[in-house]
């Protein structure tokens, strides 16, 4: 029960801004940027907080193995993201 989602994050203190995907499930945000330090996840409205996220696209996790497979690659699979 979670879901990808490829949108832009900007980081709250530094103010970069670049395009990016992470997973949701629940109230918890995996991001591959914090799983060695973080490995259970950051809560949602912290993850919502520092990185101040904008979703463009948001995937089941069936869909997104469908995305993979006809791509042949784990994303980005639109022009925008």
């Amino acid at each position: 029960k979670f879901k990808i989602v490829h949108g832009r994050v900007t980081d709250k203190f530094s103010g970069e801004s670049v395009l990016h995907a992470w997973v949701e499930m629940g109230d918890v945000v995996f991001d591959w940027q914090s799983s060695s330090t973080k490995p259970e996840g950051i809560p949602r409205d912290v993850y919502y907080d520092l990185k101040q996220p904008e979703p463009h696209e948001e995937y089941t996790a069936e869909e997104a193995v469908i995305q993979c497979v006809r791509s042949g690659q784990e994303g980005p699979w639109t022009d925008k993201q």
